[in-house]
C-alpha cells in the first residue's frame, strides 16, 4: 500500500526526541501517532473561542 499522507522533516532537540520516544513507547503508540495527536490537541486549544 502506497503512503499518501504528506510528510515533513523536522529537527527535534535531543531531549524532545528522547521524550517522544519514551512517551510513545510507554503509551504503546508510534512516534508518528503521538506527534500527530499532540499537534491536533494544540490546534483544538488554539481554535477554541476565548471567554
Amino acid at each position: 500500500m502506497k503512503q499518501t499522507d504528506p510528510q515533513i522533516k523536522v529537527r527535534l532537540e535531543p531531549e524532545v526526541k528522547t521524550w517522544v520516544e519514551d512517551k510513545a513507547k510507554a503509551d504503546e503508540r508510534s512516534q508518528t501517532w503521538l506527534i500527530n495527536h499532540l499537534v491536533k490537541e494544540a490546534m483544538r486549544r488554539e481554535q477554541q473561542p476565548t471567554r
